[in-house]
């Protein structure tokens, strides 16, 4: 658990952005009425309530067990005091079955075995949150590529070039145009621009994911 936490301090930078980089891509490549970032959402909740259930249920009964015990347990035939126990076994220089001594040493145990527990859940939860959310980025670029669909071509009148020339006469080919010798190249098909457009789009989110 020591590791676990000087490994997360140390590339924190790394993991900080990261999730800078998710924020922007849900930000910049909105979902198309799919709820696959909401599904993998309430997915990360669950499993973080789950976490959180199976870790400090038992960690809470390990720390009350000792009380407890000492609680329902009878007293010694000769009359003296049970030996009373604690979460940990621990020597101490001092007489640990005194009070105050019994008390401050149950309660520092017990805050420190909470305290190591949620330091782990958290950071495992927060790993798994993570995950579920790349997972939920490439299940949306997934879902963008596979509607990539040509859409209706509009007539080929209403297209025109920067320099106001119609496109009309090329409507027949897929010949590129060129404006006035600039250096970028104009189809026709509305259709296959469109297209274009998009694929793009998704290379830009799958770039945003992988880097």
């Amino acid at each position: 658990m020591a590791l676990q936490v000087i490994l997360f301090m140390t590339h924190r930078g790394r993991t900080q952005q990261l999730v800078l980089r998710l924020l922007q891509a849900r930000r910049l490549f909105p979902e198309d009425r799919t709820g696959s970032r909401t599904r993998h959402q309430r997915i990360a909740e669950r499993l973080g309530l789950g976490y959180q259930v199976s870790v400090m249920v038992p960690a809470l009964l390990w720390v009350l067990t000792p009380a407890l015990v000492d609680a329902m347990s009878a007293p010694a035939a000769n009359g003296t005091a049970a030996t009373r126990g604690t979460p940990l076994p621990v020597w101490a220089p001092f007489d640990l079955q005194r009070s105050p001594n019994y008390e401050l040493v149950y309660a520092v145990q017990a805050v420190t075995n909470v305290v190591m527990n949620l330091t782990g859940l958290f950071l495992d939860v927060f790993f798994v949150t993570l995950m579920l959310h790349l997972t939920a980025e490439l299940d949306v670029l997934n879902l963008n590529v596979a509607s990539l669909r040509p859409s209706p071509v509009a007539p080929a009148d209403s297209l025109e070039s920067r320099d106001g020339d119609s496109l009309a006469k090329q409507a027949s080919t897929d010949a590129p145009y060129t404006a006035r010798g600039d250096s970028f190249r104009v189809r026709t098909s509305t259709s296959r621009f469109h297209m274009y457009r998009l694929l793009v789009k998704n290379i830009q989110h799958h770039q945003m994911i992988i880097m």
